[in-house]
């Protein structure tokens, strides 16, 4: 039996299409339980959540790492932890998931599990809103209405800015966007 030159070439491709084979069967149950994972946290069911989400999101899904962000976040199933859920959200972000970059431009400006940075908040919170982050672009809205005002911020303007930001983080959306529309006049 004679060896050719491609053989050994053959062969080891063989081997690597079987291994990324493999490695993606291995993956969908994975995938999969992110879905349940998603459900499980819809009806406030946390620790299955949580079961359902780690090893998905290990694996590289960014929706559960998404999850396992918010579930650290607001200490859900969890203890929370304001730097784990900056590294997950960090990963799911990294993959483009709006609600992730968002998520972490928050953190980012808000200084929470990190050292505040508000051009590495404004980054991703841009990123979101290419995407159409609804919540992303409400956020970009205060910085540009003191742009058109020529730049001269009020201490009143500061107030109004911060109050739509806390209603914003305690997640009264209505609040914040009632805040920024009355800055928006003032600007």
């Amino acid at each position: 039996m004679r060896v050719t030159r491609n053989g050994p070439i053959i062969g080891a491709m063989a081997k690597f299409i079987l291994m990324m084979t493999m490695l993606l069967w291995s993956t969908q149950p994975a995938w999969a339980e992110s879905d349940r994972g998603l459900a499980a946290y819809q009806r406030g069911d946390f620790a299955s959540a949580l079961y359902s989400w780690r090893p998905s999101a290990a694996l590289g899904n960014p929706q559960a790492q998404l999850g396992l962000g918010v579930l650290y976040y607001n200490g859900q199933g969890v203890v929370g932890s304001y730097e784990v859920a900056l590294t997950w959200f960090t990963r799911a972000a990294e993959q483009g998931v709006a609600n992730a970059q968002y998520n972490l431009g928050v953190m980012y400006a808000s200084g929470l599990g990190v050292v505040r940075d508000e051009a590495k908040a404004r980054e991703w919170i841009v990123r979101a809103a290419v995407q159409g982050h609804a919540e992303a672009n409400k956020w970009l809205n205060g910085p540009a209405v003191l742009a058109r005002s020529g730049g001269t911020e009020t201490p009143h303007m500061r107030r109004r800015y911060a109050a739509g930001l806390a209603a914003f983080e305690a997640k009264d959306y209505d609040g914040a966007v009632v805040q920024w529309k009355q800055l928006a006049v003032l600007g």
